[in-house]
């Protein structure tokens, strides 16, 4: 039955959009969960029906190991995702050593 349903909306669909990036699975220890997996299905799923995938941060994070993992989850079929979307803007992105770990994101993200 869904398969039935994403093939009738393929033909509508021009992108999926698509959260938790920066989630790890080893960080999910008292939830029963795989944030990486679900990922990885939902991307392979698009990248298979042609639709572009776009990502988005769920959590208001702001370490490196958050921001990498985005990055792993952006190239993670070999291509990169369309789009990723940074959620979570507050003034706490621009304390401390947070906006400097930010910046070298997006650069990363842009391959600088």
């Amino acid at each position: 039955r869904q398969m039935c349903i994403r093939d009738r909306y393929q033909r509508r669909v021009r992108g999926f959009d698509f959260t938790c990036l920066e989630m790890k699975d080893s960080e999910q220890q008292n939830c029963n969960c795989a944030p990486e997996e679900l990922v990885h299905q939902t991307e392979n799923s698009a990248k298979n029906k042609g639709v572009y995938y776009y990502g988005e941060n769920a959590l208001q994070r702001y370490d490196t190991t958050a921001y990498n993992t985005i990055l792993t989850e952006s190239y993670y079929t070999g291509q990169a995702i369309h789009g990723f979307t940074y959620l979570r803007l507050s003034d706490t992105l621009f304390s401390g050593s947070n906006w400097s770990n930010f910046c070298n994101f997006v650069k990363s993200m842009h391959g600088y």
